[in-house]
Formats: C-alpha cells, structure tokens, sequence
C-alpha cells in the first residue's frame, strides 16, 4: 500500500503554515517583475528587508547557503538584536526568530512571465496571543504596501 502525497505551491504552503498561529497576519499582492529578478530581491536579506518591513532598521548576514541563512536582525524600538534561523527554497523561505519570539514566511510563484505573486506572513509563535493578530495584520499590510513600492530597487 501506498500513501497518497500532495505536492503544495509555496504560497499554499505559506498559507498552511500560517493558519497554525491564531495571531497571524497574512497577505498577497501581484508584483509587476518576473519571478527571478522578485525573489532574488527578496533574498537579498541585507540590502532589502529593510526596504519594504516597516519595523526593520537593519540585518546582518552571519552564515549563508544555498538553503540556510543565520540572520541578526535589528529592529525598531528594540536595543536587542534579534537572531533568526532561515530556510530557503526556490519561492519559499522560512524564518524563525530564536526563542520561538517571531516566524516571518515569505512565498512566490510566476504569475506569467513578467510578474510574481507574492505572500507574506508574520506571526508571534507562543500561546495566548490571538488578540494580537489586528496589529500583525497591519505590519503585513504596511510591508506589502512598501514592497510594492520598493521592488527591484536598491
């Protein structure tokens, strides 16, 4: 006998993954660039997450692969940094804050051939923290709003 399996794109995924946290918050959005050129932007960790998320100042690179990354991200109104675990594949990437503190996911499929869609997630990954989602919904809302602005410029 065997197991059916399901193949998920990486924004189903995302969104999979996300509706695991009662606080999430999640979004979509159409950019008008093709895939490679969005998610190699996207991936471009230190000279862009700033670009686009409203509550980054800044991320330093301390290892990276091909499919990992280890982060230090710093952000507004907090003096600590904040060390992130990261994962990435071909339109989906994975992002854990130490300590279970924050969970980022970012997601992309081809929208033809000269767009990307895009998904974006953020959660607080500990219990009892559903009243927050209001507030992660709008820093996901204000992150789309300036990627979209901000897309494929450095």
């Amino acid at each position: 006998m065997t197991w059916p399996t399901v193949e998920l794109d990486p924004i189903t995924r995302l969104r999979a993954i996300a509706a695991a946290f009662p606080n999430a918050g999640v979004g979509e959005v159409v950019l008008d660039v093709p895939f490679d050129r969005a998610w190699a932007w996207l991936m471009d960790f230190e000279r862009t997450t700033s670009r686009f998320d409203t509550m980054v100042t800044n991320v330093r690179v301390r290892q990276r692969t091909d499919t990992t990354a280890k982060l230090v991200v710093r952000q507004r109104g907090n003096p600590f940094p904040m060390p992130f675990d990261v994962s990435i594949e071909p339109g989906f990437c994975m992002m854990r804050a130490s300590g279970r503190l924050f969970l980022v996911l970012m997601a992309a499929v081809p929208e033809g051939d000269d767009r990307t869609r895009y998904a974006h997630a953020e959660a607080i990954p500990l219990p009892g923290l559903g009243r927050t989602r209001a507030r992660v919904q709008r820093m996901v809302d204000a992150d789309l709003r300036r990627l979209r602005r901000n897309i494929g410029t450095y």
